[in-house]
């Protein structure tokens, strides 16, 4: 059989008599766009009209199947959409929206319910880090050193001192001594902090030395083990010829 369609009209002729067998007429709105495809394992003929639906027809009946909108707006055939939109089997269908965007859609009520399944994500989740400690640090010296502003937990030494002589004065009746102490500010816990980084720096290049060494190790045990290997080769050798030459020397040569 042969599907012809027109604007206005889509007709199923067979062949070879070119007999007219089924006619669909459109009578108000034309049709831009058509494609013979297979739906479910069944022919159907997918159809855009000018009001932007989407139009099913049976083939070769040519029964309307589905009928649905799919353009916001209206169309013809020389607009840029019909050339950037396309039909293709099991009713899935491509276009453009934008200069930046393509879209798939399917008139199937079971590849759109696959639809769900099939979709990617765009970020893979993953678990949020744990949020950091309100536990003092030497890093506490070291940002407010480099930030600038001033430690909210300074002390007083005058404080401290009056504290103490308010707890003290009355045992004794006498006169109290305070003994001051001095607490580290930023510049110490930098220097803690350099320590540490210097400590940790031998530590490592102790560590790399220990494996050179041990590498340097190993290799003279390999030799030591290739030289073993080679004197026990030799006194094999030495060994099985000993035992032919005293195999062939006659009893009364002894």
């Amino acid at each position: 059989i042969l599907v012809v369609v027109a604007e206005f009209e889509v007709k199923v002729i067979a062949l070879p008599s070119f007999s007219q067998l089924f006619v669909h007429k459109c009578e108000e709105i034309p049709l831009v766009k058509a494609q013979a495809t297979h739906v479910r394992g069944y022919p159907v003929l997918m159809c855009l009209a000018a009001d932007g639906k989407i139009v099913v027809l049976s083939l070769p009946s040519l029964r309307i199947l589905h009928q649905a909108p799919f353009l916001p707006h209206s169309v013809e055939i020389e607009d840029a959409i019909c050339q950037k939109m396309s039909f293709s089997e099991h009713g899935l269908g491509i276009y453009m929206a934008s200069p930046s965007e393509v879209e798939k859609y399917t008139i199937c009520s079971e590849l759109a319910e696959q639809a769900a399944d099939s979709l990617g994500e765009l970020f893979v989740a993953c678990d949020l880090p744990e949020p950091p400690r309100n536990n003092s640090s030497f890093l506490k010296g070291v940002s407010s050193m480099f930030t600038g502003a001033q430690r909210q937990d300074s002390c007083d030494v005058d404080a401290i001192l009056s504290d103490r002589e308010k707890t003290s004065g009355g045992i004794g009746g006498g006169a109290t001594r305070a003994v001051a102490r001095t607490i580290p500010g930023p510049s110490v816990n930098m220097e803690r902090a350099q320590a540490g980084g210097i400590s940790a720096g031998q530590a490592a290049a102790m560590a790399l030395q220990n494996i050179s060494e041990r590498g340097e190790k190993l290799s003279a045990t390999v030799d030591a083990t290739e030289n073993l290997r080679n004197s026990a080769m030799n006194l094999s050798q030495r060994t099985g010829k000993l035992v032919e030459k005293l195999e062939k020397k006659k009893w009364y040569n002894f």
